[in-house]
C-alpha cells in the first residue's frame, strides 16, 4: 500500500470518527456547523474566483465577441447543412467468396 493512500484512509477514518462522536453529542450544533462551513467556503470560492480574472482590454474584448459570433455562425452553417443534406442508402455490400489455395505444407525450408 502506499504511503499517500495510507495517509488518506487514516484522515478520512479519524474525520469520520470526530463526525460521528460530534453528532452522538450534540446534532443540531453538527448541522449548523456544516452549514457554517459551506456558506465560508462558497465564499472563499466566489472571492477567489473574482480576484482570478485578469482585467480585459478593449483589443481582447473585441476578439471575443467575434470568436463567439463566428462560433454562433458555424453553428448555425453546420445545423442547417444536417438538416438539408439527404441521407445516402446504406448500401449492403456482397458477400466475399474466398478460396483456399493449397501450398506446401510438407515441405520445410532448409534453415542455416
Amino acid at each position: 500500500m502506499k504511503i499517500r493512500t495510507f495517509v488518506f484512509f487514516l484522515i478520512t477514518g479519524l474525520a469520520a470518527i470526530g463526525l460521528l462522536s460530534f453528532f452522538a453529542g450534540s446534532p443540531n450544533a453538527l448541522g449548523k456547523r456544516i452549514l457554517f462551513l459551506i456558506f465560508v467556503a462558497s465564499l472563499l470560492y466566489i472571492v477567489y474566483r473574482m480576484g482570478i480574472k485578469k482585467p480585459v482590454r478593449k483589443d481582447q474584448q473585441a476578439f471575443l465577441r467575434a470568436a463567439k459570433k463566428s462560433k454562433k455562425r458555424i453553428r448555425k452553417r453546420q445545423s442547417s447543412r444536417l438538416s438539408t443534406q439527404k441521407r445516402k442508402p446504406i448500401r449492403r455490400r456482397n458477400d466475399v467468396h474466398l478460396t483456399v489455395i493449397e501450398g506446401k505444407k510438407g515441405k520445410k525450408k532448409k534453415r542455416a
